[in-house]
């Protein structure tokens, strides 16, 4: 159970990050539009 947890955490940080990285592009290209 507890390696599943683990597992389970690992997954979690990876997709956050990944969500974090799509936002970043998004607002630089909106500011990439701006000026």
């Amino acid at each position: 159970m507890k390696t599943f947890e683990h597992g389970d955490k690992k997954r979690l940080t990876k997709d956050i990050s990944k969500e974090m990285e799509q936002r970043v592009q998004k607002s630089i290209k909106l500011v990439q539009k701006k000026y």
